[in-house]
């Protein structure tokens, strides 16, 4: 095979059948420009290196629209029995004499979404296959963690995944591994940042667990943001779990997550003492990874999405029974002093982004406290508007192209 042009697709397609067979333990595949870089030999259109199989560009086009072909044939057919079965309501043990269809229509299938794990009709004909128990939900998760190794983004492949567990749970109300779920978005979110899908399917694993996993994942979050300074996403996780755990925690039941409105409060697991803990601990883990990690952007931004759910929370707090909880958290006070000590450290790394982000996050700050309850006694409203209007005019000296913005911000706060 010195070329791509006499080979024929269908001897393509067998190869692949055949590597799959002969090496199942295959934990990755990819798309490789040449296969002659690994082995030095001729071009070819598979390459397999310690468990990862790598396609040839080369071969691609010409394998795919084989494999989806033969998939279309081998599901008509498929089809017609399926209703034939249907038609003189035979026995399920019919099916064992179609084990040769099956089994093709299986290998058609994984070849089509190894290539492109967004085609809906295969992924729609594997759950055809798992609804009539010819494959198993695990074989199948362990399928699309190979599919993931190449197409981390699939967004049919994702929903396909959740439609697996959830299908598994209505048959046997038991859940498939949880961790090995969790382990796998983590894994690809490393792999490939910014991942939305994972990182979604991972909430969404979490929501059905119990508090103390919320708190199991919050502590793992920790050393993954470190590792991931710049990944909002992560974050935003953490965001979820504290707002989640705030809400439990003040039987707020807004009907906008019903997963999270079902989940009851225990004094047992979340207790005052752990609730203050938690969320003075995250205002102190995200203000040590601005110092530590300076001139990054996503903290500063995650430091004010908590810090104005909490602001915005406080009034509701002062009414509820948990009123003590409110200012040990935060206040303007001490956003103030945690800010001024940023400006003070002008011998940081990146001291002048630091510097801006940190008055654009005190800005933000202010703003919140414009309102009848201020909840601090080291500052009353005249003495907020008097600050906010100096922070705004440092801030239209260094910014000058948002001068219409500031004052948009000064004429709306001091009204």
């Amino acid at each position: 095979m010195s070329s791509n042009d006499n080979t024929e697709p269908k001897k393509l397609y067998d190869d692949l059948n055949l590597i799959f067979k002969n090496n199942p333990n295959i934990n990755e595949i990819g798309f490789v420009i040449s296969t002659k870089d690994y082995d030095g030999l001729e071009n070819k259109p598979f390459v397999v290196v310690e468990n990862k199989l790598g396609f040839s560009f080369l071969w691609l086009t010409k394998l795919y629209s084989f494999c989806f072909h033969r998939f279309i044939e081998l599901k008509n057919d498929f089809d017609s029995l399926i209703n034939e079965f249907l038609k003189i309501k035979v026995d399920d043990t019919i099916f064992k004499s179609t084990s040769d269809l099956i089994e093709k229509l299986i290998e058609a299938t994984r070849n089509v979404l190894s290539i492109n794990a967004e085609n809906v009709t295969a992924l729609n004909q594997r759950k055809k296959l798992i609804i009539l128990e010819m494959v198993d939900h695990q074989t199948e998760i362990n399928l699309l963690n190979l599919i993931f190794t190449k197409h981390p983004k699939s967004g049919e492949g994702w929903a396909h995944r959740k439609w697996i567990y959830t299908d598994y749970y209505k048959k046997t109300n038991q859940y498939l591994s949880y961790q090995i779920e969790l382990d796998v978005c983590k894994r690809v979110a490393e792999i490939y940042p910014k991942n939305y899908y994972a990182w979604t399917h991972r909430w969404w694993i979490l929501k059905n667990l119990s508090i103390e996993l919320f708190l199991k994942d919050l502590e793992l979050m920790e050393d993954w943001i470190k590792r991931n300074i710049s990944d909002y996403c992560g974050y935003h996780h953490r965001y979820l779990i504290l707002t989640t755990l705030f809400k439990i925690f003040f039987n707020i039941k807004d009907g906008k997550d019903p997963q999270i409105d079902e989940i009851e409060f225990s004094n047992q697991v979340l207790n005052e003492n752990l609730f203050l803990e938690i969320w003075s601990k995250e205002f102190k883990f995200i203000e040590k990874v601005i110092k530590m990690y300076p001139g990054h952007e996503s903290p500063w931004n995650y430091k004010r999405t908590i810090s104005l759910f909490w602001l915005e929370n406080s009034e509701l707090i002062s009414k509820s029974s948990h009123s003590n909880l409110l200012l040990p958290i935060t206040s303007v006070y001490k956003e103030c002093l945690f800010v001024h000590s940023i400006i003070q450290d002008n011998e940081s790394s990146y001291y002048l982004k630091q510097k801006s982000f940190a008055e654009d996050y005190l800005s933000s700050i202010y703003q919140v406290y414009n309102k009848d309850y201020l909840g601090d006694s080291n500052f009353n409203l005249e003495t907020l508007k008097q600050n906010y209007t100096k922070l705004i005019t440092q801030l239209k000296k260094s910014n000058p192209d948002k001068i219409n913005v500031f004052d948009y911000k000064i004429n709306k706060f001091t009204k």
